[in-house]
Formats: C-alpha cells, sequence, structure tokens
C-alpha cells in the first residue's frame, strides 16, 4: 500500500539490488514540468522545491517553494 501511495504522488522505490545494493527508500522521479530539467549538478534545494511544487499541486500543502526542507514539508510529506 506505501508504495502506490507514494507512486500516485510523483515518488518511485529506490532499491536496486540488481546492479547496485541499496537500502528500500522513495525517491522522487527526474522530471520536472517547469523549464528547470534534472541533471547530476542538481542541488539538495533543488530537489527539495521539486518535492515543494508536488506536494503542493497533488496535496494543496501550501508550501513556500523555497527549497529549505523544514517542519511543514516534513509534515506534508508525512
Amino acid at each position: 500500500m506505501p508504495l502506490q501511495i507514494m507512486q500516485k504522488y510523483g515518488f518511485e522505490a529506490g532499491a536496486n539490488w540488481s546492479t547496485s545494493p541499496d537500502s528500500p527508500h522513495f525517491q522522487i522521479k527526474g522530471v520536472s514540468k517547469t523549464a528547470e530539467s534534472y541533471s547530476s549538478s542538481n542541488t539538495n534545494s533543488y530537489i527539495t522545491k521539486m518535492i515543494q511544487r508536488l506536494l503542493n499541486e497533488k496535496t494543496n500543502a501550501k508550501l513556500t517553494v523555497d527549497g529549505k526542507w523544514g517542519t511543514n514539508i516534513t509534515k506534508a510529506v508525512n
């Protein structure tokens, strides 16, 4: 059930045991509807902005899209 909920909000399962042993986790897909594009040079701030935008779009979380991970984004993710 958690996998389906996370996929609904734009996340994907991040564990890949066949090529790179990894602990199970969720990750945001590297696709953005904005002019910004995903690349390996993106910072944590950029990724946080993508998460904030998706949470606002999918859950009406009313987060400030500032790239800062704080109490409000933690509550929205939980």
